[in-house]
């Protein structure tokens, strides 16, 4: 799985720093979500998972992400840090489809409860476009 690397200890240490002193946000993880599609998807796994007490909501719409048991230990981390909603949707038709389910497999093995569609559609922003307004209003609750 491609979820090594600097871009979530960046992310934790330049944009979330940026964000909270550059716009007006409260602070803290229960005023945080992370989401993102395809390999912002990924991107989103590896934050979460890297940073498990940071956010208390995770979107991941169509990740790009190969899955396999390298991310046990990173899930139950995430696990552990009790976020209130991990949110994981993709398209029937989206040729990303077998990497949801094989994740949400591996999330629920792990113990996590993450809220998980399929919808119809394939790998498009006419497709992300309503996974973003089906998640937004489950944040910050």
């Amino acid at each position: 799985m491609v979820l090594g690397g600097a871009y979530p200890e960046s992310f934790m240490a330049d944009v979330v720093p940026f964000v909270e002193r550059t716009y007006r946000v409260a602070p803290g993880r229960a005023n945080r979500a992370v989401a993102g599609l395809s390999m912002g998807g990924m991107h989103t796994l590896a934050i979460a998972t890297a940073n498990p007490r940071a956010f208390d909501y995770v979107g991941i719409f169509s990740h790009a992400a190969r899955v396999d048991s390298t991310i046990d230990t990173r899930l139950t981390a995430l696990r552990d840090g009790k976020p209130k909603l991990v949110y994981v949707t993709v398209g029937v038709d989206d040729f990303l489809l077998e990497n949801s389910r094989v994740l949400i497999d591996r999330m629920k093995k792990a113990g996590l409860t993450p809220s998980y569609r399929e919808t119809p559609g394939a790998h498009t922003f006419f497709v992300w476009r309503q996974y973003l307004a089906d998640f937004a209003p489950q944040l910050f609750r």
